[in-house]
Formats: C-alpha cells, structure tokens, sequence
C-alpha cells in the first residue's frame, strides 16, 4: 500500500533483510541436506569415540559396558551423533556468520511446512504465510511459473491496439468476455465512517452519503461534518474566461467552512497534482481525511524496444491530519499497483481495490524470470505467490489486488492479495466480498468470488457461477448467510453454436430472459426461480430483508415483488405493470419505495420505444402481492440525470424528506433539483439550481448543513436556500 516519508525506506530495508533470511533459510536446509550425505569422519566413528572417552576414564569397567550393551546398543547412537556433531559444526559456522534459518521453517527433506496464516514482516506488515486454503473453488498460487503460464495462456493469441515505432498498425484487443462492465448506478458512495442519511441523528441536521450496504462507508466526492465541507474542485485557468473547460484547471482538495447564512470561508487547499496524482474520491474519520488518488504512465521496456506500452496504473492512499483545518498535515501516503476500482471503510479499517493488467504487450519464454513485469507490487513490493489467489480458471489477464489499512495507521499495511480475475462489478456486505465478472470460460455466465473480511484481514472462501449478467451491485444482496441476485441472461450460445447467420436470416430470434438465484454460505445454489419476464432485461433492484423487488423493461415497467423468507423456495408475490422503467429505486420510509428512472411511449407499429422524460415514481409496498403505484412525476426536458450513472450522485434523506440529483435538459442546459414527497401532493419541488454549461453532471455532488444546500458545480460551489430555493451565494475554488 501507501507509505510516507521515511515508512518506505524502512520497509524496503526490512523486504531485504527478509529476503535475505529466506536466501540463508534455504543455504542451510541445502547444507544439512549435503552434510546428511556425507560420509562420517573417522575420528568420530564410535570406536574412535569409545577410546577417546575410555582415556579420559569417562567408560566404565569393560565388564559393566558389557552389560549396558544387552540392553542398548550404544553405538548405533554415536553415528547419528557423528552426523549431528558435523550438522552442528557446519550450523555453527553459519550462525557465526549472521545466518539463521526463517523461523516457521521446517528443514526436512519434506520442504516446507504449514505454518501460521499471518506473519509479521516487511516493515510491520501482517502477511500472509503459506496455508492450507479451505475455500472452495479457489487456491493460493504455487509458485511464479503457475502465475506466469496462467498469463501466458490468457496473452496468446490476443491482438493489440498500437503501433510500433515504425508506425505499423497491430489490431486491437478483442477477446470473448472482455466487456468489463463498469458500475454504473450501483457504484460507490462516501465516506464518514459511515451511516445512511437515514442512520443520521436527531440533532446532527446534515447529509451523509447514499450507501449500498448500511454500516459500510464508501468513498466520494463532496464531504461534510456538519462544521465543515470538504470537496473535490478544479480552479479555472485564470486566463481563461469561458465558461468551458480548457484543460489547464488546477485539480484539488479544498476546505471549507460555512457562516449562518451559507457563505464559505475557504480554510485549505490540498494540492495532489503536484505529484502527479489525480484526484478520485475521498473518506472523512474524525479529524483523518482519506484521499484516494491515482497515476497512470506509459513505460517502454527495453525487452520490446519496438513497441509502446500500454498505461500502467498506480492507486495512492494519502492521508491527512485535519485536526488543525487551515493546515492538513500529511501523516500516510502507500502505493497499489493498478487502476482504482472501487473502496469500503468499515469499522476504521479502509479497504481498497484496484485492476492491474500484466505489463507487457506480449509475453515470451525468456522473460518468464522477470516476475516484476507480470506480478503486481504493494508499496513497491512484489506479491509473493501465496498472496496471490486462483480460482478455477485455464487462463488470466490480469489481477483485481486488494489492500487494507487501519485509519489509525496511515503508513502501515494491514493486508493484501491479488486474484487472478477481472473485477467488473463490487457488492460489499457488513461481513463479506463478493466480485463478480464475466466467466472466462462462457460469456453467458457469471462468476462471483466470495472473501470474509474483518478487522483489515481478508480471506477466500469460496467461488459460484450463475447463468446471466449482473445489472449493477444492487442486483446482489447479502442476508443471514446468502447471497440473492437477479441476473439477465441471452441466447448468444445458441446463436454462435448455429453460427451468426442464421441470426440473420431471422432462422433465430435474439432473446432474453430474467432469473433470481439463492446461494449459500457456500456459493452453491440453493434456490431459483428462471423463466421470468422474457425478452426483457433488469434495469434496476432493491433487496430488503426477505423481500426483493425488481424492474425489468421492454414495452411496459413489470415491477417485481419477491418473497425470499425461504431461500430455498423464493416465490414471486407480484408483479405490477406500468409506463416506463425505473433504472434506481430506493427505500422511501415505512412501505415506500422510490423509483428514479424514465416514462416511455411503445410505438407498435413500428416496434420502437422513446423516453418521454425522467420520472419519479412512489410505490406502496404495503401489499407485497399488489404493489401499487401511488404518484409519479414526469418533467419531458430531462435527457439525463447523475442518478443513472452512479447512485453516489444521489443525495437522498428519507427523515428529512429530500432528495436530489443533477439533470441535463434536451437544450444542454444542466440543472441540480430537489424534492419533497407528499402523500397527498406526490413529488414537490424544492429547489433547481442552474450549473456551468459544460458540467459533467456524473461528478456533481451536493450536501447540505441545516436548510441550506451545497452544491459542488466544475469550478465552484453554490449555497442555495431549502426554504425558497434561492442561490445565497457562489463560491469559486
């Protein structure tokens, strides 16, 4: 992970003396391997031994050796001491010289055994030692030679978009399954160690973030304690007037600090570009502030001197001491190879994730000893192999690497593996992992890697498949034990088995089906229900307790309600049948659910449908078996909101009654609204705040602090009024 300061040094120090240990470990199993083989010194053979003590008057009369040799056969031991003596006195030069064998070692001839899962090294890193896996379907990698002929296999015969230094074109990467699917509404979203809006106090009157999983923190953009925000800008190139982005912005951390009436009084600003880092997220704990940041380069191997490289991705922990606001002091800053994926806090212990690709563009024998060109690193230290994970795959390529540290311990690792699979999509529960991605082996399934953690330990446990795709993390839900999901699956097996064409000569239909599937602790399928709402996919779903709700679309909104008590026998209890789709749905107070999404217009003449704008829905689930719905609320010069592209952008308090999202109307205007849910009135609005016309309404965020909201545009933030909705001031970064 990320050190600072001094911490690196001293880590890569300690990576040598343990290195060097392991080398003189394996120096002295060799020598007593050798030493075993050789022959005894005759002045320690017994009878050379038994003359020598009888000189010094050390062996009894020989009548009573006599009768000591009826009972024991005293020689028989001498020559095992003869070999011992020898071991010893070879053991003592090595001591003599600094070398001692590892400890949890065994130096017999049966190579190494079993020791303690967790060992203490590398700088005070808790790592993991070689163990026995019991989890099912996934194993801790051999040696290097199994990583790099799993990668091997998964680089033949792939094609690359580059060109050479001639200028030669080579054709791009296209290979089954390598559509990473990216978590589009069921995403991150922040940090206070963390508790829902509707977790939040009485008497703590400001927003918190929209979390997946209650209880566990995810990471975002704009903070707020309620004393102070903490947001993600970009300060205007000051030659710049436009109001569009050129390019020159400087990207930063900035702190701030509202008066009574919403105006901001700017404390500090975090810099990160300076070290060429760009800024993606951040966590708050207390007076620690967590940013998460990443790098990304090109690197030119003097192996192919001919060809360019691909990116290489590098994911920076950096922390800060914000006791003193007006003065951030940097206290842990730790280094993980790959591309930032996604992170959870849970219990101060921050978990983050990242894909790393192998680094070469090609992949020949000669270079299978580098294993720093195809095994990732932490903090600048390469995995060994038994921290690198398998499942039951025929090739790889590339690495989902997990970390861990504790809040209160910014410099310091507290965990760390790598699995040899592509992450496309994260649900984190309070107790467990799961990843799920396309199956290397069908890309009509999809494979789901499961891992406990728990106080910044993490562990496999076991690996499932099921038929179909995931829509997002919220199509995965964890409770007492088992994992429930809805997946959407095609008839593309099928369609290739009979080759393409008979796709095109309408012999066969392309079609789509839905299905919900129970796994246990296990990841064995315990449940199912297949078959449903066929030639229409899921675009959204919400587990609550033992009850699932689900929408799938195609002409008309079918909106799911799913019994779950039983996992082995989920049931259907209802399905409600309206306009539109809902791509997110949220739980709204006692027997409410929003839905966030689009009203639709079928044409059947032509078999077409068009979006006739956004449309807020409330449905009453009081009646599992008859879901209604109660208001709705369509605005028609919506084409787009934040809330389809990452739930994050969503701020959402079902005790305040408020919720809101960025939009973009079919002018390109950009808008941040707010609403209010009446049980006679239905969808009020309460604010809508114009932004900059060249916003990317996937990175706007909001909180708010009492009645007044702030809401974080490209360059600068708005304080607009809950009472009214007026803009009370506009501060720039």
């Amino acid at each position: 992970m990320l050190s600072s300061g001094n911490d690196a040094g001293v880590n890569v120090a300690e990576r040598g003396n343990f290195m060097k240990l392991k080398r003189q470990d394996e120096l002295y199993k060799k020598i007593a391997d050798s030493v075993s083989a050789e022959p005894v010194p005759d002045s320690l053979k017994p009878e050379a031994v038994e003359k020598l003590l009888q000189s010094q008057g050390r062996i009894a009369a020989e009548e009573d050796t006599k009768n000591k040799k009826k009972n024991w056969n005293w020689k028989k031991p001498f020559y095992a001491l003869a070999g011992t003596a020898a071991v010893l006195a070879l053991a003592l030069t090595v001591v003599v010289n600094g070398w001692v064998p590892l400890p949890g070692h065994s130096t017999g001839h049966g190579g190494l055994e079993t020791v303690k899962k967790e060992k203490v090294s590398k700088g005070g890193k808790v790592s993991k030692g070689e163990k026995l896996l019991k989890a099912e379907g996934i194993s801790a990698a051999k040696d290097y030679d199994q990583i790099w002929e799993l990668l091997h296999a998964g680089n033949n015969g792939r094609m690359y978009d580059c060109e050479d230094v001639a200028g030669n074109g080579i054709k791009s990467v296209m290979t089954k399954g390598e559509f990473a699917a990216e978590e589009s509404v069921g995403n991150e979203v922040y940090g206070i160690e963390q508790k829902t809006a509707e977790d939040t106090t009485d008497n703590a009157d400001f927003s918190t973030t929209n979390v997946r999983e209650e209880g566990v923190g995810e990471a975002d953009r704009m903070l707020t304690d309620g004393t102070y925000i903490y947001t993600l800008g970009h300060q205007k190139d000051t030659s710049e007037n436009s109001r569009y982005r050129t390019g020159n912005e400087k990207e930063a951390v900035y702190i701030f600090q509202p008066d009574a009436a919403g105006k901001l009084q700017q404390l500090s600003v975090l810099d990160l570009q300076k070290d060429g880092l760009d800024i993606v997220e951040m966590y708050l704990q207390e007076n620690r502030l967590v940013v998460l940041a990443g790098k990304s380069q090109t690197e030119k191997r003097a192996y192919y001197e001919d060809y360019f490289y691909a990116n290489q991705g590098e994911t920076y922990i950096c922390t800060y001491d914000i006791t003193d606001r007006t003065a951030p002091q940097e206290i842990g800053r730790l280094r993980v190879e790959g591309f930032y994926d996604t992170s959870r806090l849970v219990n101060g212990c921050l978990y983050v994730f990242t894909s790393y690709s192998d680094q070469y563009l090609y992949m020949d024998d000669e270079h299978k000893g580098d294993t720093r060109g195809f095994v990732p690193c932490v903090q600048g230290e390469q995995l060994e192999p038994q921290e690198v994970y398998i499942p039951d795959i025929k090739q790889a390529q590339g690495y989902l690497v997990g970390v861990s540290v504790k809040v209160s311990e910014p410099g310091t690792i507290a965990d760390r593996f790598a699995v040899m699979m592509n992450s496309e999509i994260y649900y984190i529960s309070q107790n467990n992992i799961y990843i799920a991605e396309t199956d290397p082996d069908s890309a009509s399934k999809t494979k789901i890697s499961k891992f406990s953690y728990q106080d910044g330990k993490m562990d496999p446990v076991a690996t499932g498949s099921v038929d179909g795709w995931l829509n997002d993390n919220f199509s995965m839900d964890e409770h007492e034990g088992c994992l429930r999901l809805v997946t959407t699956k095609d008839n593309t097996d099928e369609l290739e088995k009979n080759g393409w064409d008979a796709f095109t000569e309408d012999k066969l239909v392309y079609e789509t089906v839905n299905q919900l599937f129970v796994l246990d602790e296990q990841m064995q399928i315990v449940g199912k229900i297949e078959d449903l709402a066929k030639g229409e996919k899921i675009y959204s779903a919400r587990f609550m307790g033992n009850v699932g709700y689900f929408v799938t679309y195609r002409q008309v909104d079918p909106l799911f309600s799913v019994d779950l008590s039983d996992p082995s026998n989920p049931v259907i209890l209802g399905e409600l049948k309206i306009s539109g789709f809902s791509e997110y749905l949220h739980p709204y107070g006692e027997n409410r659910l929003l839905g966030i999404g689009w009203e639709t217009t079928y044409y059947e003449d032509q078999d077409r449908t068009v979006r006739n704008g956004m449309k807020l829905a409330m449905f009453d689930t009081a009646d599992l078996a008859n879901v209604q719905q109660r208001h709705m609320l369509v605005d028609e010069s919506v084409v787009s909101t934040s809330s389809q592209y990452n739930y994050k952008a969503v701020l959402v308090n079902v005790k305040k009654n408020l919720f809101g999202f960025a939009t973009t109307t079919d002018g390109e205007d950009s808008f941040y609204c707010t609403y209010r849910y009446d049980e006679s009135q239905g969808f009020v609005q309460v604010t809508k705040t114009e932004l900059m016309s060249d916003t990317w309404i996937d990175e706007i965020r909001a909180v708010y602090i009492g009645d007044t909201l702030f809401i974080q545009d490209f360059c600068q933030i708005y304080s607009v009024s809950l009472q009214d909705g007026s803009t009370l001031y506009t501060q720039p970064f």
